[in-house]
């Protein structure tokens, strides 16, 4: 509850005018009023206290587009300007109730929200210290008709914004669940209000300019009676690292600190002599308990949020109710502050310091008397709680060279107040005035400094039987089976890194369609390459390596979310592929009119992404594919349909348009993607569906990957959807020791949990086998933790593995079972073989080959072409070595005869190879598996070591090994 009828008369309130906070002195603000209580409270007070630094400043308060109140402040002088009771927001909607408040000199402004019993306070920043990103709080409370809450508002461009919710919530007859995302898009000076009975604490939201988030709850509640809450947030670009929260004098229970991370972050802290720890992802919220005697000091390796939230007491004097109040950062620390006092409350100044400067510490420029220091653990500083009495003059607290912390906090029966004080200095505040942006860049100020950030990021997407959608939203297909470059830097603007992205496309069956079978992506001097079902794998600089990898310190990373690789970088590229036929690409508006390829330019016209290389406009989606065309050196692919396109009937588009095949893509109602439709248009996916299905003649499984398709776009970009794949029948297959989750976490445990990605917290849920508790992920299986192997210059490699350690083959290099350690010797390739990239890898290959083989019944040709025939049937040794020896790979092949029926002669019934210590046994009986050390397996199958593979070609077995020994049985 609030204190009654307060005059809140405080000059000079800003918070964090340091380097890594915000200075709350400037020209221009926007802000709202948060649901307050119940709306039938009486006496509704809303007001703006606005401060004047210099003479004769001239302020003006609109509030829905119409002149409300102008003024004249002085330096030093504080006006209240009241404001009519429509401005309160009440409800979860958008609103046009927003406050601008605009004056000719610095000003700082401090809003204030009082219904009888229930009040709050918070510090307003000024526009330039609006931010794109932020991270929710909302405290605790479940009293009847209460709600955690929070806002956005807009300034004075239209604005898209993008709500990731930790709780659920209604807009707009719409419900949306936690985890799912909202999006809204604001016209100038508009706000979102949303509201929810659940925590929205971690709720991210970015926008596409500059907003104002405020937070907190209608009538917060833990220890007393419930009382409204709120602050204005501070986006993550002013948070800092280090933090002290000392315990308040007045609670005899304890109060909560909520600590929010935007990144992956180490968060240590210290109560009093109690020291711990935790590692937390984006948009993740602790809590940490402050009791007396004890004060908190929290250190960080990344920019965390902290605010404190005082829960209320109950003392012999007097019942206190809650208060929330935005803790700066020690680098936001002031030399001196100036306050105005608060009537008809008790009031207390907190102040941190510098254990041996305490002593310089002066209020009212006199020496502060009867203060008790006390030292908080772990750091230099010492704290003290000042009794301010009810003063309402000015009151000033200073030191003479060294930065100190200031608090104030106050209380009346069934009321409390806090807020960080201000520093007063004229020091000018960054500004954005002077910088010059590319057309989809803007201003904000970040580390205190305006720089150029991107406004929005966009999606190309290629899937099915190739369909393409641009950067720009252009949609064609093209049915080309050569390699083809999808997106690349194109700029000669030095600040932008050069990326590439590239597919190889190919024929599966139907010799008319293609679909993407390999991708290859040039970034950081770092060629990765993910090929068509290597799931769990990736081809780093032509070596194979195992899921996730951090490279170049962190600023390249690939991981496994869902079924998808993903490529991750620090400047915002996104690339993902699900080892099958679905490619996305994703990129900052920093690339607008930066970009070439498949993809086209990105600069927000369709008309012109089919630009090719020599600066003309292709006719065609053939002339325009053909023109970006990659010499890879296979000659053998097209750039057309193979001859004649095929097309499809009326009568068969009708119907793969109904409900039992495509029609699930845009039903609406309790169809499984209709809370998806208001995200991404389903139009274009239906249309590619028909256009697929209906080439291959309602084939389950190409129906089932052009649904795919959607949810994947779907839940990439946070849109909630039910269970589409049992209604339709499409069931996904989990590997053993895994469950099927049709929304689970994007990143999975694995063996290399540090190469991740940075905001995993904060990325949408994906379609995933889930490993079960003990197990990881790894290569595509879910394997024992304990079975994991090395982790080497960032890359993961299976115990026992080896590989090459240089691009010269010189130096082999063993993942040590026991030790988990890489041990790497000089090496070089044998007599008759040279190192070399073939097939997409390097390795020691020989400089020429030859054969034997078996076949009729039964003929035989021998390595060095002899002839003959032999028609024993026992088992023989096909081949192997002679002798074993440390520079060549023992093998064994042996083969069994057996005549088949009433044949007199004898045909091959049977194979057993014994390579790399496994024995593996192909025979006529069982067509299509394997049996691989006496277990029965499917094809295709790869060693767990990557030394061997056997797949199918045909009818025919190809077992394939590293030593370029290679066995063929049909």
């Amino acid at each position: 509850m609030a204190i009654k009828r307060i005059i809140f008369i405080l000059a000079g309130l800003a918070l964090l005018g340091g380097p890594c906070g915000a200075d709350p002195r400037g020209k221009e603000f926007v802000t709202a009023f948060l649901q307050n209580y119940w709306q039938e409270v009486p006496n509704a007070d809303f007001r703006l206290l606005i401060t004047g630094y210099h003479p004769a400043t001239s302020v003006t308060v609109i509030v829905n587009n119409s002149t409300f109140q102008r003024a004249t402040i002085n330096a030093g002088q504080t006006v209240s300007v009241h404001l009519p009771g429509f401005v309160e927001m009440l409800g979860t909607n958008t609103f046009d109730k927003t406050m601008l408040i605009q004056a000719d000199k610095d000003i700082s402004v401090f809003s204030y929200n009082y219904k009888n019993y229930s009040s709050a306070a918070t510090v307003v920043y000024p526009v330039q210290q609006l931010g794109l990103l932020y991270y929710v709080v909302t405290p605790v409370g479940d009293t009847s008709n209460t709600f955690k809450e929070f806002a956005v508002v807009a300034h004075e461009d239209p604005t898209r914004v993008d709500i990731h919710l930790k709780g659920a919530v209604s807009f707009k007859g719409r419900d949306y669940p936690a985890g799912s995302r909202l999006v809204v898009d604001l016209e100038p000076f508009q706000t979102i209000q949303l509201q929810s009975s659940d925590d929205l604490s971690g709720t991210r939201v970015e926008s596409s300019g500059p907003v104002a988030v405020l937070s907190g709850h209608s009538c917060a509640k833990q220890n007393t009676q419930c009382d409204h809450v709120v602050e204005q947030l501070l986006p993550v670009s002013s948070w800092g690292t280090t933090f002290i929260v000392p315990p308040l004098s007045i609670q005899s229970s304890s109060d909560v600190v909520y600590v929010v991370t935007s990144q992956s972050t180490l968060i240590r802290y210290q109560v009093g002599p109690t020291q711990n720890s935790r590692n937390t992802n984006a948009g993740q919220v602790i809590q940490i308990e402050v009791k007396r005697p004890h004060p908190l000091y929290i250190s960080a390796d990344a920019g965390i949020q902290v605010l404190f939230f005082f829960t209320g007491a109950k003392t012999g004097v007097g019942i206190y109710d809650p208060f929330l109040i935005n803790i700066p950062a020690l680098t936001s620390y002031c030399t001196s502050y100036h306050i105005d006092g608060i009537r008809k409350s008790d009031n207390y100044a907190v102040v941190i310091t510098k254990s041996t400067e305490s002593n310089g510490i002066t209020f009212k420029r006199k020496a502060v008397g009867n203060i008790q220091w006390r030292v908080i653990p772990g750091t230099e500083y010492s704290w003290a709680e000042h009794r301010l009495g009810r003063e309402d003059r000015a009151l000033s607290l200073e030191h003479p060279s060294t930065p100190f912390g200031l608090y104030i906090f106050g209380v009346s029966y069934m009321g409390g107040y806090g807020y960080s004080s201000v520093c007063p200095s004229s020091q000018p505040v960054s500004s954005c005035s002077s910088m010059k942006c590319g057309s989809k860049e803007q201003c904000e100020i970040l580390r205190g400094q305006p720089m150029c950030v991107p406004k929005s990021g966009s999606i190309c997407r290629a899937y099915g039987g190739p369909h393409y959608h641009t950067f720009d939203g252009k949609h064609f297909d093209f049915m080309g089976t050569c390699t083809y470059t999808i997106a690349k830097t194109c700029s000669l603007d030095p600040t932008l890194p050069f990326f590439s992205v590239e597919a190889k496309n190919e024929n599966r069956g139907n010799a008319h369609g293609s679909y993407i079978g390999s991708v290859t992506v040039r970034v950081y001097d770092t060629i990765i390459a993910m090929a068509r079902n290597e799931i769990g794998l990736v081809r780093v600089n032509y070596q194979q390596s195992q899921l996730p990898i951090s490279l170049q310190e962190g600023k390249l990373r690939l991981f496994q979310s869902g079924i998808s690789v993903h490529i991750e970088t620090d400047f915002s590229l996104r690339v993902s592929y699900n080892w099958d036929s679905n490619l996305a690409v994703k990129i900052s508006s920093r690339f607008s009119e930066s970009l070439c390829g498949l993809c086209g330019d990105y600069n927000g016209d369709p008309d012109n992404d089919f630009t090719m290389p020599d600066g003309s406009l292709a006719p065609s989606p053939v002339e325009f594919g053909r023109s970006w065309k990659v010499k890879d050196g296979h000659e053998f692919c097209w750039d057309d349909c193979n001859g004649e396109c095929q097309s499809y009937t009326p009568e068969k588009a009708k119907k793969y348009k109904a409900e039992p095949f495509c029609g699930w893509i845009n039903k609406g109602g309790d169809g499984p993607f209709s809370q998806c439709h208001a995200v991404i248009d389903p139009q274009p996916f239906l249309d590619d569906c028909v256009f697929d299905v209906s080439l291959n003649d309602g084939l389950k499984n190409v129906l089932c990957d052009a649904l795919k398709n959607y949810a994947d776009a779907c839940q990439g970009e946070g849109a909630a959807i039910s269970d589409w794949r049992t209604p339709t029948g499409c069931s996904l297959p989990c590997p053993e020791n895994s469950q099927y989750k049709a929304c689970g976490p994007p990143c999975p445990a694995t063996c290399n949990g540090e190469a991740g990605p940075t905001n995993c917290s904060s990325l949408p849920c994906v379609e995933t086998c889930q490993c079960n508790e003990g197990f990881v992920l790894n290569a595509g299986k879910c394997i024992p933790s304990t079975s994991c192997g090395c982790i080497f210059e960032g890359k993961l490699f299976s115990p026992g593995e080896q590989f090459w350690g240089d691009d010269s083959c010189t130096r082999r290099c063993t993942c040590d079972r026991e030790t988990k350690r890489v041990a790497c010797q000089a090496a070089r390739c044998r007599s008759g073989e040279q190192c070399k990239v073939q097939d997409g890898l390097q390795n020691c290959y020989p400089t020429s080959f030859t054969s034997c083989s078996a076949s009729g019944g039964l003929h035989y040709l021998s390595f060095d072409g002899k002839r003959f025939d032999f028609q024993g049937n026992c088992v023989y040794q096909f081949t192997g070595l002679r002798e074993k020896r440390n520079d060549l790979e023992d093998f064994l092949v042996l083969v069994q005869n057996d005549h088949q029926g009433s044949q007199s002669v004898p045909f091959l019934q049977r194979v057993e190879i014994s390579i790399y210590g496994t024995a593996i046994v192909k025979s006529r009986e069982q067509p299509g598996k394997v049996l691989v050390n006496g277990l029965l397996n499917n094809l295709p199958y790869r060693s767990r070591n990557n030394d061997f593979s056997m797949n199918r070609r045909g009818q025919t077995l190809v077992i394939q090994t590293d030593f370029s020994l290679t066995v063929t049985f049909d």
